[in-house]
């Protein structure tokens, strides 16, 4: 396992819940903290080792550790961004986002909810925002700009139909999926029907049966998450 840390994937449920192993594959492999059970992804020896590796394996970590001002340090040092001990935690989430904005996935939930934070990732994403928009107008902005986003913006903003809506709206709408559709864009209920795995960064939390009936019918997925579903 330490030679080849990504083939945590393929090992059973079993396997991926055990600690040793599990830390022998992101001393090889930071990222293969993904393949983790979930708490494992919760033991910050292990997401010490994954970050350690790679800084981006804190986006696998228990939202608990992403907390944790040693686990993003490690994180922020290996991202080679310039933090030092004294930073505050927002300090050094902001540390990693003004070198990166799509590390916003890095962040708690909380920090997901700064406008700050949002500003920052949004600016360095290059939307068009400023200082006086508030956190739904600068989600709103960075999913227009890239729907792919959605991913990276908090729980309760992906549970959020317009913000849902508009990030589905910039996903690739010259698709063949989307041939018949009016002109304009479609409503919600119509693109999932043609493009149900977008729905994938929506938590169920919020969305109505209808809409994940319609994402769960559909057999042509555009996106990064395409034939997942």
């Amino acid at each position: 396992m330490t030679k080849y840390g990504d083939a945590l994937k393929f090992a059973a449920v079993t396997i991926t819940a055990d600690k040793e192993v599990v830390l022998a594959a992101v001393t090889k492999s930071g990222d293969a903290l993904r393949f983790a059970a979930e708490a494992i992804k919760a033991d910050k020896e292990v997401v010490l080792a994954a970050v350690t590796k790679s800084g981006g394996a804190l986006q696998f970590a228990d939202d608990s550790l992403k907390h944790d001002r040693e686990v993003a340090l490690a994180a922020a040092t290996q991202s080679g961004c310039t933090v030092n001990n004294g930073m505050s935690m927002k300090e050094l989430v902001l540390a990693m986002i003004n070198k990166d904005g799509g590390r916003l996935q890095f962040a708690s939930d909380s920090l997901r909810n700064d406008n700050e934070v949002v500003l920052a990732a949004a600016t360095q994403s290059g939307c068009t925002v400023n200082d006086g928009m508030n956190m739904k107008e600068l989600v709103l902005a960075m999913v227009n700009k890239d729907g792919n986003l959605l991913q990276h913006v908090s729980a309760n903003f992906r549970a959020d139909k317009d913000v849902v809506r508009e990030g589905i709206r910039s996903i690739e709408l010259d698709h063949p999926c989307y041939a018949g559709l009016t002109a304009g864009v479609p409503c919600l209920f119509d693109v999932l029907k043609h493009n149900g795995a977008s729905i994938e960064s929506a938590p169920t939390t919020g969305m109505s049966t209808n809409l994940h009936s319609a994402a769960a019918t559909t057999s042509c997925g555009v996106g990064p998450w395409a034939n997942r579903h």
